[in-house]
């Protein structure tokens, strides 16, 4: 079950242990304690050079509590779509940003968690596409404005362009897993036609050699009998009917007389 203590766990794991980071200016160090909420305020610079704040460290805690509540609840529900779900569950935790470090990773590890829940494939965004998930989130900054609360409790409608990227992405993994599975499936088919095809061919085989092993016999000893050659080769007398039947069908030998007294002819 998601929960607060879950997520912090999630952020301790990632960044192992407590490391000092530089400040934006590069004027001092401070220490990012792993797997805890923040305690300085944190902010991204936009394309525009823009500084666009997220929740305040005095926000943070009660915003979290209000994310991880709203998410059991809509899960419960089950009226959103999981990949709307996944998108608004995403952006609203990025608006908080809670931690001093990690927050994108953590991020979408959780679309993938929240996937995972519910029997879908987990979902990587790719580092040549990171432009476009970049700009789909600021697409949604656009629509739920600059202030922290608002952005933390986003509507489906406000996220709508991170709610479509994600839906892409997922149907693109969704269709290339199925065509993997068809791929295999279609190996697993030809294989087995393959091994159909082998141990015919094996039968084929085999059955070329007891008939040149009969018509060695035969050469050897033009009189002996259906019951000589069974005991010598070690197959039914019924085996070896079916290899003379052969070899006289194709006019490789000849019963001149009969069973008794008569001989092999080779042609």
């Amino acid at each position: 079950m998601l929960s607060e203590h879950f997520i912090r766990q999630l952020n301790q794991t990632i960044l192992v242990r407590d490391f000092y980071k530089t400040s934006r200016d590069g004027d001092y160090h401070y220490k990012i304690n792993v797997g805890v909420y923040k305690t300085r305020p944190n902010s991204v610079i936009t394309p525009t050079g823009e500084i666009f704040d997220y929740a305040s460290p005095e926000e943070t805690p009660a915003l979290m509590g209000d994310l991880v509540d709203w998410y059991r609840n809509e899960e419960q529900r089950g009226i959103l779509k999981v990949e709307e779900l996944a998108a608004l569950f995403h952006y609203r935790y990025i608006r908080i940003h809670p931690f001093e470090d990690g927050n994108g990773r953590i991020a979408r590890l959780l679309v993938n968690y929240i996937l995972l829940r519910h029997n879908y494939p987990m979902l990587v965004i790719r580092s040549d596409d990171r432009n476009n998930y970049l700009k789909v989130l600021r697409q949604c900054d656009l629509q739920t404005g600059k202030n922290t609360s608002d952005g933390a409790h986003g509507t489906l409608h406000q996220t709508k362009p991170l709610v479509d990227y994600i839906s892409a992405v997922l149907e693109n993994k969704l269709t290339a897993l199925i065509q993997l599975a068809k791929g295999e499936i279609s190996e697993l088919i030809e294989a087995k036609d393959d091994e159909k095809s082998g141990q015919k061919e094996v039968v084929r085989k085999s059955g070329q050699k007891k008939w040149s092993e009969v018509l060695e016999l035969i050469k050897e000893n033009p009189k002996i009998t259906r019951g000589e050659l069974s005991d010598k080769l070690e197959i039914n007398p019924s085996a070896i009917q079916k290899h003379i039947q052969k070899l006289k069908a194709d006019g490789t030998i000849e019963r001149i007389g009969g069973d008794k007294g008569g001989y092999w002819k080779v042609n």
